[in-house]
């Protein structure tokens, strides 16, 4: 029994079996995946099959927050940015239909 102040109270851990927990890091050798990555690649992506030009630019403000956001200087943040902007620029450039 432990008193604390004028109550005494039970405490049924064991101290030798406490584990304590240790903040998680992230190094080189395992970076924290960026989910605005994937969602800048999952919008080009969609923009490069549908011609959206909306998808397009979600997916350049995706690509800009998650190199923003990187801890590394890995050359994972720049595919997002390498495949959004050919997928915005190929939005443009579609064939307008001419005037009858």
């Amino acid at each position: 029994m432990v008193a604390k102040g004028k109550v005494e109270v039970d405490d049924p851990r064991n101290d030798n079996v406490v584990e304590y927990v240790s903040p998680f890091t992230v190094t080189d050798e395992n970076p924290q995946t960026d989910p605005m990555h994937f969602v800048a690649m999952l919008f080009s992506t969609a923009a490069l099959f549908t011609k959206i030009p909306y998808l397009a630019w979600c997916s350049v403000f995706c690509a800009a927050i998650a190199m923003a956001n990187a801890k590394s200087r890995a050359g994972r943040q720049f595919s997002a940015l390498l495949v959004s902007m050919p997928s915005l620029v190929l939005c443009y450039m579609q064939p307008t239909p001419k005037p009858t």
